[in-house]
């Protein structure tokens, strides 16, 4: 596994055993829209690193730099949008991705984005602490799944042939 991954992941981690020890209130609920700003940012960060380590010395300097500025714009990361990026690369990467993922992890990926963009933009709406965590441990479960599906097949993705 990549250690810029492990490093974004026990931050993180690190991040919500400090929120667990605070008593409920205003504070703690604050932090965790903040969390949930961070929980997105994880996910974004995590597939770029992810898709460039398998590019990694596997094309020529040209693709590599056009995979590199596409995913420099891949952002608000929704379950469809990820579907689509797999898809992107491989039909086997989205296959497997929108095959094994949960109602769960669906609407963790959903909610999260949809609270980090409230938050960002103003907005009111927020979640409780607990939600938060609830959907961190769902969006860790995709984030394992995809640490998986991107490196399982390397060099024999298989991209969807339009006719």
């Amino acid at each position: 596994m990549s250690l810029v991954i492990e490093r974004l992941e026990r931050k993180l981690d690190s991040l919500f055993l400090v929120v667990d020890a605070l008593p409920e209130g205003e504070a703690k609920a604050r932090l965790a829209d903040y969390l949930c700003i961070r929980i997105a940012g994880l996910i974004e960060r995590v597939v770029k690193q992810l898709v460039g380590d398998f590019m990694d010395g596997a094309s020529q300097q040209e693709i590599n730099k056009y995979v590199t500025t596409k995913l420099s714009s891949v952002t608000n990361l929704n379950h469809i949008k990820l579907a689509k990026l797999l898809e992107s690369f491989s039909i086997d990467w989205q296959d497997e991705y929108t095959r094994n993922a949960t109602d769960a992890e669906i609407a963790s990926l959903d909610s999260i984005l949809r609270l980090r963009n409230s938050i960002a933009h103003g907005g009111d709406q927020t979640t409780g602490y607990s939600n938060v965590k609830a959907h961190y441990a769902n969006v860790k479960t995709v984030i394992g799944r995809l640490k998986l599906i991107i490196r399982k097949h390397p060099r024999r993705a298989r991209a969807r042939v339009h006719a």
